[in-house]
């Protein structure tokens, strides 16, 4: 199983993920819905340079990368697309703050960056680095990640479906290309269509 690779996107984008930190919770106010994407972005970060020598870092992107990250995203969009055909009123989650249009679509990019910096650049990657079978890291982390979404979700089993659906999606994209990129880019779609 080759390595997941960091590369100059899915750093950017952590540290864009930072920089909504700081604007959310100055601005709009840190509460109890910035706590657990927080927890997980920093654990995600630690957790990754505890594993630092299992973790490649490509800091160039050749053009034929590049057109691989486009279509690895692509496809996780696509799937998670199909997915959603099965849970009706699945872009309407629960509101805990009457938030303008901008506020909520910072809110969803550092969701989707956090949860991917966990769930596919930590928790996948410390899955493959251990058992080294990528079908059981891709079906955990898949499962774990539809646990985690019960809090959002509930036990309403056609969401947490498409929920752990869309987290096998989105590790498989992971494990194929084998970069984060994909995953947090399509995941960031995802948040920012259902807006």
């Amino acid at each position: 199983m080759k390595p997941i690779r960091e590369d100059s996107i899915s750093l950017g984008l952590s540290l864009v993920g930072i920089m909504l930190l700081l604007y959310l919770s100055t601005f709009v106010g840190f509460s109890d819905f910035l706590l657990i994407p927080t927890i997980l972005l920093l654990s995600g970060l630690v957790l990754q340079m505890y594993m630092k020598q299992k973790i490649e870092h490509d800091v160039t992107l050749e053009p034929h990368e590049a057109k691989n990250i486009l279509l690895y995203t692509l496809i996780a969009l696509v799937g998670i697309g199909l997915g959603s055909l099965v849970s009706e009123g699945l872009f309407k989650p629960p509101q805990p703050l009457a938030l303008s249009v901008y506020d909520q679509a910072m809110i969803g990019s550092f969701y989707a960056i956090s949860e991917e910096r966990f769930f596919r650049g930590a928790f996948t990657s410390f899955l493959t680095w251990k058992i080294k079978f990528g079908m059981v890291a891709n079906v955990g982390s898949g499962l774990i990640f539809g646990v985690y979404h019960f809090a959002v979700y509930g036990s309403s089993p056609d969401k947490i479906m498409y929920v752990v659906f869309a987290g096998l999606i989105l590790s498989y994209v992971v494990l194929k290309s084998g970069r984060l990129t994909p995953a947090i880019l399509a995941h960031l779609g995802n948040n920012l269509m259902g807006i």
